[in-house]
């Protein structure tokens, strides 16, 4: 069927229009108009037009990249398009976070609190005004956001990331922040035990947060964090985390979960924890970004430039349609991650820090070369374990760290032993795009009284003097 418009007209019409949908509503009136708009040309058109660096996609597999695979260009404008649309929807509409006021001394009235991080004494003696997550709205956000902005963040360009950290999107990014822990802590029930959907959703919008921070120029976090210090946001996001930090011993502590061979740990489970660990390295990165280098923390918050392309998602997430699949970092052998490549001759340099339960503060960094190891004599060979063992100081001394991470689950297990003074502390935890990280205990299996600990390649760490953001 013939159209009496030139096709030329429909293309430009369709170079134009807000949303990918539209698009291909278009292109269902007749066969000829079809054809002229699905291509890639016509997709990668409307990228160059509305502004969006593409470059990360030039690695992807060969066979995305020839001319008639439209579908390819076709997601990443709607990836694109869909986050910015988004997160001007929240703004717009400015219903993610609630606000209210205390009554006065003498006013009845019945004000509730729903924040899992304050306690009961703290509500019936605050006054003024308080903010809450509006918990329906900032869900159904965060559901939607899950499903393309793992794409757009893994995908990274510095163009791109600073489409959605303008400052008019600081209120939502916090809000973002804040939600990612309170519903980690919240929950009525445990991750686990929820529909698988619910798992993934969550596993991505928390792996999207940390992401989305660590390949950023660090002045923006700061500026970030600074537009909301002074409010009300920055008060309840902090208690939510400290009652985030009960829940993740429970998490990793668990003796059942450190187990390989156990068939507890379900897909479910390797999300949750993942969804912890997620939100663990948000906290101490937003700490570190917020407190800066001083004498104590002379280890700088690590910095990405851009993500390895084993760990990228490549297509938007069809919602409940790939929560049991296998997370893109745990794919061939560990590409996606920083243990790929660990040689057993040349230690590779590592740094970190770690936390104590309860007060909320850092220790001087620690320091270590981390190399590929072979399994302990007397431990019964896992097929899909890889060893690694290293040697560093922090300031307690020097130690020795000898551990295995399961490449089906990524999760992670090992010790860390002083040579001359204190005891053995083991670490549990797991592996991500951005380093290892967990909780610590004693021998006697008390995560309950350790605390949270996070290392990466002591490269992603910008040295003394340079420039914020700067790739070291």
């Amino acid at each position: 069927m013939n159209t009496p418009l030139p096709l030329d007209f429909f293309y430009e019409i369709a170079l134009h229009v807000p949303h990918t949908r539209d698009i291909l509503a278009l292109a269902l009136t007749n066969r000829s108009i079809r054809s002229a708009l699905l291509t890639s040309v016509l997709f990668k058109s409307r990228l160059s037009l509305q502004g969006w660096d593409v470059s990360a996609w030039q690695d992807e597999d060969d066979n995305a990249q020839f001319s008639r695979d439209w579908k390819h260009w076709m997601r990443i404008d709607y990836g694109y398009n869909r986050t910015l649309q988004l997160f001007e929807e929240a703004a717009t509409e400015d219903n993610l976070v609630q606000h209210h006021t205390y009554p006065s001394v003498g006013d009845t009235t019945s004000v509730e609190v729903p924040s899992p991080g304050i306690s009961a004494d703290a509500q019936n003696t605050s006054t003024g005004p308080f903010s809450v997550l509006n918990e329906k709205a900032i869900r159904i956000w965060l559901q939607k956001l899950s499903e393309v902005l793992p794409m757009f963040i893994s995908h990274h360009s510095a163009e791109n990331i600073s489409r959605i950290t303008d400052p008019k999107y600081h209120k939502e990014l916090w809000a973002y922040a804040w939600a990612v822990v309170e519903l980690c802590c919240g929950m009525s029930r445990p991750l686990h035990e929820q529909v698988p959907s619910e798992c993934g959703w969550f596993e991505r919008a928390c792996f999207s947060l940390i992401a989305l921070l660590i390949q950023s120029n660090i002045n923006m976090v700061k500026s970030i964090i600074s537009d909301v210090s002074e409010t009300i946001y920055s008060a309840m996001y902090l208690q939510a985390f400290w009652a985030m930090e009960s829940q993740s011993m429970v998490w990793f502590s668990t003796s059942q979960l450190l187990l390989s061979k156990d068939t507890t740990l379900t897909p479910q489970r390797v999300k949750e924890r993942y969804c912890a660990s997620f939100v663990m390295q948000t906290r101490i990165y937003l700490q570190l970004i917020s407190e800066g280098t001083d004498s104590y923390l002379s280890l700088s918050a690590p910095s990405l430039y851009s993500m390895n392309p084993a760990s990228r998602y490549s297509r938007p997430v069809e919602m409940n349609s790939d929560a049991m699949s296998p997370l893109p970092w745990l794919q061939n052998g560990l590409a996606g991650t920083p243990l790929a490549g660990l040689s057993s001759d040349a230690g590779r340099p590592w740094a970190g820090y770690y936390t104590y339960r309860g007060l909320r503060e850092f220790d001087p960094p620690m320091y270590f070369d981390l190399r590929s190891a072979t399994p302990p004599r007397t431990a019964l060979v896992e097929p899909h374990c890889v060893y690694f063992d290293g040697e560093g100081s922090d300031h307690v001394g020097n130690f020795s760290l000898r551990g295995s991470c399961h490449t089906l689950t990524g999760a992670v297990w090992a010790s860390k032993t002083y040579h001359d003074v204190g005891p053995q502390w083991f670490w549990s935890g797991m592996l991500t795009p951005f380093g290892m990280v967990g909780v610590w205990g004693g021998d006697d299996g008390g995560f309950m009284d350790g605390g949270w600990w996070w290392v990466w390649p002591r490269e992603w760490s910008p040295r003394p003097g340079a420039a914020a953001g700067s790739v070291p």
